[in-house]
């Protein structure tokens, strides 16, 4: 079996940061959805639950497509906020793209940064994403960007970022001018037989016809 890269199928999508085994593979796939959103961590972080070669395979090997996001820099309750002069975009997308392709992530796959809960200024987050955008196309893997609650930016700054090109959104369906968003959540902390608790989502089309590269089995 071979891991490529190609356009996500839209439908019903998940994302989760539990490990998917086997049995939590097929209850998704039971459940109708078309693929998962699986994680990559920050620097320092440990691998925990995050994807890795092997669960990336065998998730794609049920029929199921993978997107990665990066874990969110804040920990709520006792950190709620993060402020983006005190990390390094650049270090944190090094780190997202290396695990990535650790586990077997196909070049030119999006990876989605996590915006939400800042702290400082619309400037300041700005510089951050210039940066993570920047060394993630670098990288060669396509810069996502899901837009939660509390960024700070404006959507308008989201949409200008000169590297990101695809964006994601949380229940609020945040509208990025212009592109809108192909990834669209609904529901949080769903059950799936009594496996995994997944937050539900929506994969589409944008505004300019436009879907994620993902990750699925040839």
């Amino acid at each position: 079996m071979t891991l490529i890269a190609r356009p996500a199928t839209p439908g019903s999508w998940c994302d989760t940061n539990q490990r998917v085994t086997l049995e939590g593979a097929r209850a998704l796939v039971a459940a109708g959805y078309k693929g998962v959103g699986l994680y990559v961590g920050l620097p320092g972080n440990a691998i925990g639950n995050d994807v890795t070669a092997e669960m990336l395979t065998m998730v794609t090997g049920e029929g199921l497509e993978v997107l990665l996001f990066q874990h969110v820099r804040g920990q709520p309750p006792a950190h709620p906020l993060w402020s983006p002069v005190d990390h390094d975009g650049a270090a944190d997308a090094a780190t997202a793209a290396a695990r990535a392709r650790v586990a077997g992530y196909p070049d030119t796959a999006h990876i989605a940064q996590d915006l939400e809960a800042c702290d400082g200024t619309s400037g300041q987050v700005i510089a951050y994403c210039l940066r993570w955008g920047r060394t993630m196309v670098s990288a060669v893997y396509g810069a996502m960007l899901y837009r939660g609650y509390a960024t700070v930016a404006s959507d308008r700054e989201l949409y200008e970022l000169p590297d990101h090109n695809r964006y994601a959104s949380d229940l609020g369906d945040h509208q990025i001018p212009v592109r809108g968003t192909c990834y669209l959540q609904t529901k949080y902390n769903v059950d799936v037989g009594g496996i995994l608790k997944v937050d539900t989502a929506i994969m589409r089309a944008d505004l300019l016809g436009d879907v994620p590269t993902i990750c699925a089995a040839s």
